[in-house]
């Protein structure tokens, strides 16, 4: 899901198992396809439609399924840095605060809630718990390949799963904001207001090339074109001191087609560059590679090696010609905090004034159950690209 060059995947594995005071991995990417609101019209009225800066997209998805937030391709489409902002159902995920209107909040000398002075380490004593930095999660303090989230922040360095639940008592909203909850998420994007600096290659290693991949650091996504030729394939580079790939995560290229695994959360396609060899390290050994030892270069979240298959979308359709129903309702689903896992929301070094004042874009995500997602979809599909010529539609163009 894209907005303005800023980007953020959805996933969706199996919820972890809480075994109380456990602090579990991170769990393994399980891709979902998302589809734009305004291109289906059997969408729910209430839905959000598209509108200047805003992009509105839905999310077919299971019930008692966790799921997580991916933004690191947002890095390989914009030369700035970002500071993203997450609401789920009117909550923000890191603070618990409602979050109506986004705008990025910082938290040094008094509690947000209590309007009284912090005591050591932004402990709060009404609240009884210490507050994070700031509401946000920023690409300047994020460690490379780790700017994800997967569920409500907790304490430091840990974060509860978001699970997806028709249960309104586990609902993390509900119990915050009551019936001001909304069910979608929210992401909206902050642009540095200068470019972030170009990373700096070590003149002994040079740049080489593989099957349009470009790469010379030690850890180095790559924006190139798409090892099938295709623009826009991203990934994350590994290789070890002597500059030698090790391992490459392959975030785009997904082969779709139909049948019955329509929307299936865990089978992707993985293609390999010649000369490449390609294979799977699961998130937590990364994280204890980068963390612990220093190591520098490891995927960051296991894939499945097999083809990910979705619903095929009918062909484009006026709705003028062929009236189309909307779906009325959509199945009320709830977002819960499930079990603990490891992962931080680093703090930002920077000040807001490092930021730019308005969101550069905002993605909402409505979300459906699978069977409801497929009513919308075989509904029908309208185009709303738009002419390629852009003003030149109606005036003589070409070379006799």
């Amino acid at each position: 899901m894209t907005v303005n060059n800023c980007a953020v995947g959805f996933n969706m594995p199996a919820a972890i198992k809480d075994t109380g005071d456990d602090l579990h991995d991170l769990p393994p990417r399980r891709i979902r396809k998302a589809f734009l609101v305004d291109e289906h019209p059997a969408c729910p009225e209430h839905w959000l439609r598209s509108s200047g800066r805003i992009k509105s997209y839905f999310v077919p998805i299971i019930e008692d399924h966790g799921m997580w937030l991916d933004f690191n391709e947002s890095m390989a489409m914009t030369e700035y840095d970002v500071a993203i902002v997450v609401s789920v159902q009117g909550v923000n995920a890191i603070t618990g605060l409602p979050c109506k209107d986004p705008q990025l909040e910082q938290y040094r000398d008094e509690c947000p809630k209590h309007k009284k002075a912090f005591g050591p380490d932004r402990f709060c004593k009404e609240c009884n718990y210490k507050w994070p930095k700031q509401n946000y999660i920023a690409s300047t303090a994020t460690p490379e390949g780790f700017l994800w989230l997967d569920g409500f922040r907790s304490d430091d360095g840990v974060v509860r799963q978001y699970v997806l639940t028709a249960s309104v008592l586990r609902s993390v909203a509900k119990a915050i904001v009551g019936n001001d909850r909304v069910y979608a998420l929210g992401v909206s994007f902050f642009l540095s207001k200068q470019k972030r600096p170009k990373p700096v290659i070590p003149p002994s290693r040079g740049v080489a090339t593989a099957g349009g991949l470009t790469w010379g650091s030690s850890v180095n996504h790559y924006y190139s074109k798409g090892l099938d030729g295709s623009a826009g394939s991203k990934g994350l580079v590994v290789y070890d001191g002597a500059g030698d790939t090790s391992a490459i995560n392959f975030m785009a290229d997904a082969e779709c087609d139909s049948g019955p695994e329509a929307y299936s959360s865990d089978k992707i396609s993985m293609k390999n560059s010649p000369g490449i060899s390609t294979h799977e390290i699961d998130r937590s050994e990364s994280k204890r590679h980068l963390m612990d030892t220093g190591r520098k270069g490891t995927l960051m979240r296991s894939v499945s090696a097999k083809k990910m298959s979705f619903a095929p979308a009918p062909e484009p359709m006026a709705t003028a010609s062929l009236p189309i129903k909307k779906l009325a309702s959509t199945k009320a689903m709830e977002i819960a905090a499930g079990a603990k896992i490891d992962q931080r929301v680093y703090d930002d070094a920077n000040g807001l004034d490092f930021y730019q004042d308005t969101p550069e874009g905002i993605i909402v995500v409505n979300y459906c159950l699978e069977s409801e997602a497929d009513a919308i979809v075989k509904a029908g599909k309208v185009d709303v690209s738009g002419s390629k010529d852009g003003f030149l539609k109606d005036v003589p163009v070409g070379n006799p």
